[in-house]
């Protein structure tokens, strides 16, 4: 592309090859006009998107991705853009967004046809129904994401000062065993389901070969509970490259014993977040089955015996739940700091499809049946005076986060 995001003023780059994304202030949809926040459009600009297009061939069909249902905007806005430039194209819909909503997807997305189903061979079963055969049947089936695409897209570049994702997220497992209350895993993935060790340390090595990529973050629902998670770390281990792996969609803790700890760190782990959605004295401890007390406790002083540090490692509190006071939140804050996790507050959406779904609908004060509302960002199933206490909670776990850096310093 003629310009790429390089060119613009976009985010800085930040530590392990993260960087924000790029972003764009649009006018605040209806939904949203009481929300005293800018409202902005994340990723690529539109005009470079565009211009993408219109560089290549006339599709066949086209196959969109979804993920937040609050992001649904999004999706719209890419399906008016491709019926734009090729007005007959066959628009499909897929993803999150399109499973969990589906009548809403149907109604009010733009596209011709909404599957509820992620399995290729149904994808390739409905195009040949459609007359729509790919030339070369191995295009059907990608063994990666198409990061290179989005590199590409991005203009990277080893030169420039800003070279965007230097990170990648790679999934080794689908489902998760647990069903909590609050998680939508189980309906997207009702199976288990594990990739071949060879598998996944080939998709590591490919991207660090052909892109130099260091960082990893592991988007597993259940990392710690594939059955074979010992051979995997060990197999990490074994890699012998400066790589450095992370957990940002938080891990079962009460997993981690010593050997776990030790292989955690031996492999080259830098972020390990653990979910630690409630606490002991807060009423909402039925919430998870993730963590017992002593469990944890025994997690944690696994992984500082292993020479992981505070900064290494943090703890995921989340607030926003429907019967949650700011009080239970306030607690489970200085319960992870007694333990030596630092707090990071996560903040509940309301996901159809979930055991609390229908509770989160009786307690908010948005109708939840438009997806806009389910926006962790406002706190969709607190009341207000709850709503104002939230940024004195983010500075306590902010403030928490701190102390226990510093005393490690």
């Amino acid at each position: 592309s003629s310009m790429p995001l390089k060119r613009r003023r976009g985010p800085v780059p930040k530590s392990y090859g993260t960087s924000k994304y790029y972003k764009e202030e649009v006018a605040k949809p209806p939904q949203y006009q009481h929300i005293q926040r800018r409202f902005s459009r994340y990723g690529i600009p539109l005009d470079l998107l565009k211009e993408q297009l219109l560089s290549m061939q006339r599709p066949k069909v086209v196959l969109v991705g979804s993920m937040m249902t609050y992001w649904y905007l999004g999706v719209q806005e890419v399906i008016r853009i491709l019926k734009e430039i090729w007005p007959d194209v066959f628009v499909i819909l897929g993803g999150i967004y399109a499973r969990l909503c589906y009548e809403h997807a149907k109604r009010s997305s733009g596209a011709d046809m909404v599957l509820t189903t992620k399995d290729p061979k149904d994808v390739e079963d409905k195009l040949n129904l459609l007359g729509i055969f790919p030339e070369d049947p191995k295009e059907m089936y990608h063994p990666y994401p198409a990061y290179d695409m989005f590199f590409q897209a991005l203009g990277h570049d080893d030169n420039t000062k800003h070279t965007y994702s230097k990170a990648i997220a790679i999934r080794t497992t689908e489902g998760c065993p647990l069903s909590c209350s609050y998680c939508a895993s189980k309906f997207l993935n009702p199976n288990m389901g594990s990739r071949a060790i060879q598998d996944v340390i080939e998709e590591i090595l490919f991207w660090n070969s052909r892109y130099g990529i260091q960082d990893y973050a592991f988007y597993d629902d259940a990392l710690l509970m594939r059955p074979d998670i010992i051979s995997l770390l060990e197999a990490l281990c074994s890699l012998k490259k400066d790589l450095r792996f992370h957990t940002p969609n938080g891990l079962h803790g009460r997993i981690i014993d010593k050997n776990m700890a030790e292989l955690l760190k031996q492999a080259g782990f830098k972020t390990i977040r653990i979910g630690l959605e409630t606490s002991r004295t807060d009423q909402t401890w039925d919430y998870d089955e993730k963590l017992k007390a002593k469990e944890l406790e025994r997690a944690v002083d696994a992984l500082y015996l292993a020479g992981l540090f505070p900064k290494d490692l943090g703890a995921y509190v989340l607030v926003g739940l429907p019967g949650q006071t700011p009080k239970g939140v306030k607690q489970a804050l200085y319960y992870a700091k007694a333990l030596g996790l630092p707090p990071y507050l996560a903040e509940y959406s309301p996901i159809p499809h979930t055991r609390l779904w229908e509770r989160a609908r009786l307690e908010s004060k948005y109708p939840l049946e438009e997806p806009l509302f389910h926006n962790n960002t406002i706190l969709p199933c607190w009341p207000e005076p709850y709503r104002e206490e939230f940024k004195v909670l983010k500075e306590t776990a902010l403030e928490i986060r701190r102390e226990l850096t510093k005393a490690c310093l």
